[in-house]
């Protein structure tokens, strides 16, 4: 589907018949005035008014799509929405562990729970770091949802396991980056992380809260 037959699904039927008849009215006008012999004989103020209309139909249409397109993407923003608390402070873990060649690892692990706001099941692709920033390789992301009625849990990409329509499920976030900051050695007992939620569909919600440095 299009983008404009997309945003024209998403609105109520008097905006849409509005659409195609502004877009008609903009046709036809400027096919009597450019196109055709009519022009020539229709009295001089009608064609002054019709030159008038069309630019205004023609300034409408561009304006009327736009408020479309806007419509489109508030849409499809509302219809991924994920609500996220946070059941225990004590499940949110930065960790720094050093490795076997002498570098530093950071490990981002948080316990939430998630529900689903929309009107259909939902899966979650990945998990990011987006505050504070650091400067090296994403190692490793993953979101492991916890199955209904199973003590398994496991990512949308591995198994298809998503969170039903108006349902939360437990949700486990782990982040390894291939670098640190540090905050281990500068004695931090805790820092305040935002973390970016991605569904299967590419939308993100954000996760802010403070982990505790371990």
């Amino acid at each position: 589907m299009d983008p404009i037959t997309a945003a024209l699904a998403a609105l109520k039927p008097p905006a849409k018949y509005s659409f195609w008849v502004l877009l008609s009215l903009a046709i036809a006008d400027s096919g009597i005035l450019h196109l055709s012999s009519l022009a020539g004989s229709l009295p001089a103020e009608w064609v002054v008014g019709l030159q008038i209309l069309e630019w205004f139909l023609w300034v409408a249409v561009p304006i009327f799509t736009i408020v479309l397109f806007v419509k489109l993407l508030k849409t499809k923003q509302e219809s991924h929405k994920l609500g996220v608390t946070f059941p225990s402070p004590h499940t949110h873990i930065w960790h720094e562990p050093k490795q076997k060649d002498g570098s530093i690892n950071t490990q981002i692990i948080a316990d939430i729970l998630v529900k689903n706001l929309t009107d259909n099941p939902l899966g979650l692709s990945s998990v990011r770091l987006i505050k504070p920033r650091i400067e090296g390789p994403l190692l490793h992301s993953w979101a492991l949802i916890k199955e209904r009625n199973s003590p398994y849990s496991s990512t949308t990409m591995g198994t298809g396991t998503k969170i039903s329509p108006n349902d939360s499920n437990p949700v486990n976030l782990h982040v390894i980056i291939g670098a640190s900051l540090g905050l281990t050695e500068l004695g931090k007992e805790s820092t305040e992380v935002i973390l970016g939620l991605i569904d299967e569909d590419g939308y993100e919600t954000k996760v802010k809260t403070k982990f505790n440095i371990q």
